[in-house]
Parts: structure tokens; C-alpha cells; sequence
């Protein structure tokens, strides 16, 4: 199609797209109402994409948290195994050789002593273990899911 001069026609702004309307079947071309559900579901998509690297990030964080934490409780049960079987007899016999106790004093001192090292790694490991996992992507999806269900 060109104008009476010969030219090449006028471009063409293309509008809003037309309401759908029904074939010669009287049936509705779903095409433009099928786009609208591609948009859609590509936002969520990204939407739960960001939430993905953040959770992601977060339990890298909190996986090394709870390596160190169990590796402490770890330390602290070998310690306390150690404690019973290699130190607790040279101690005993140290402790009696420089007080002059009897040998069941000299035994309670002992014990007490790696008792107290070894209740010290266990408070640490507990202490490590004990906080909430993953805090921030629990806010982060909690917020989310307060704006859908209010929004």
C-alpha cells in the first residue's frame, strides 16, 4: 500500500492490544490473556529468584556456624574421654606427691579440674549452637508472606 505521491506509507502506531474477541466458532482467543500469564508467572519467577540467593547465602553462613558448633561439642566429648584416660592419672599421682593427700582427695581434685575444661568447650558449643537458623531469610519470607496475604 503506498500514497497517491508514491511514497511508502505513513508508519503504523501500533495501539492497545484489542479486546479478545470470539472467532467464528463463538469461541475467545486466549493468545493475549496467555501473554498476561507469561508476565505474571516470569516476575514470581524472578520475585522467588532473589529469595533463592538469599537463602542460599544465608545457609552457606549457617552451615559453617554449625560445623564450628559441632566440631566444639566434638572437642569437648574427646576431651572429656582424654581427660578420663591420659591426664586424670597423672594428675591424681601429681597431686598427691606435692600436697601429701590421700589418694581419693587427690583423685576429687583431678577430677574437678578437667571437669571444668571440659564443661567450658561444651558451654561454648552449646552457645554456638543454640541461635536461631537462618534469621534473616525467616523475616524476609515472613514480611513476603504478610504482603501477599495483606496485599
Amino acid at each position: 500500500m503506498s500514497t497517491p505521491e508514491g511514497g511508502p506509507p505513513p508508519p503504523v502506531e501500533p495501539g492497545p492490544e484489542p479486546a479478545p474477541s470470539p472467532d467464528e466458532s463463538g469461541r475467545v482467543l486466549l493468545q493475549p490473556y496467555l501473554k498476561i500469564l507469561r508476565r505474571a508467572v516470569r516476575s514470581l519467577r524472578a520475585f522467588f529468584a532473589a529469595h533463592v540467593i538469599v537463602v542460599r547465602t544465608e545457609a552457606e553462613r549457617e552451615l559453617a556456624r554449625l560445623a564450628t558448633a559441632v566440631a566444639l561439642l566434638v572437642g569437648a566429648a574427646m576431651f572429656f574421654l582424654a581427660s578420663v584416660l591420659l591426664l586424670a592419672t597423672t594428675l591424681v599421682a601429681l597431686v598427691q606427691r606435692l600436697s601429701g593427700l590421700p589418694w581419693l582427695e587427690s583423685i576429687a581434685i583431678s577430677l574437678g579440674a578437667t571437669l571444668l575444661l571440659g564443661l567450658v568447650l561444651l558451654g561454648l558449643g552449646w552457645w554456638r549452637i543454640k541461635r536461631p537458623l537462618m534469621p534473616e531469610s525467616r523475616e524476609l519470607l515472613r514480611k513476603t508472606l504478610d504482603g501477599l496475604t495483606r496485599g
